[in-house]
């Protein structure tokens, strides 16, 4: 286990510990690509979030799931295209993030642990254009 990239032409599930606190992920590859399926795994060995690969590019569903092991999420992604949800250890989400092609594109939104709205960035092609604070922002 490790906490960096496999080599060049590694092809196999890479297992990777890109966090101090336990936390591992396990990722398919071809050519050194990340290519085929990957699982998130928190500190305690619990699945978190599990989807998959194309060329690098998050593919297909990307499914993450909460302390019990219930789904909170399942996102469709082509290519990187597609919105990434993050969620706090509470199951309330936290983070929705639009992308393009791997790159930050359209609104990234940012809310407290009560779900209120704190900050709106708005993206394009991977740089920040502006930021609007929510109502949530007060008292946060």
């Amino acid at each position: 286990m490790n906490t960096g990239q496999p080599p060049s032409d590694f092809a196999g599930l890479w297992i990777s510990r890109p966090v101090p606190n336990g936390a591992r992920r396990e990722t398919e590859y071809v050519a050194g690509v990340a290519s085929g399926a990957f699982r998130d795994y928190d500190a305690h060995g619990a699945l978190y979030r599990e989807g998959g690969f194309v060329d690098g590019l998050f593919h297909g569903d990307l499914t993450t799931f909460d302390n019990n092991g219930e789904v909170l999420d399942v996102s469709r992604f082509q290519h990187r295209t597609g919105i990434f949800r993050h969620f706090m250890t509470s199951g309330q989400l936290g983070w929705e993030i639009t992308v393009r092609a791997g790159k930050m594109h359209g609104p990234r939104t940012r809310r407290n642990w009560r779900g209120e709205i704190i900050s709106v960035d708005h993206w394009c092609d991977g740089k920040l254009v502006r930021t609007d604070d929510g109502p949530g922002k007060r008292g946060s």
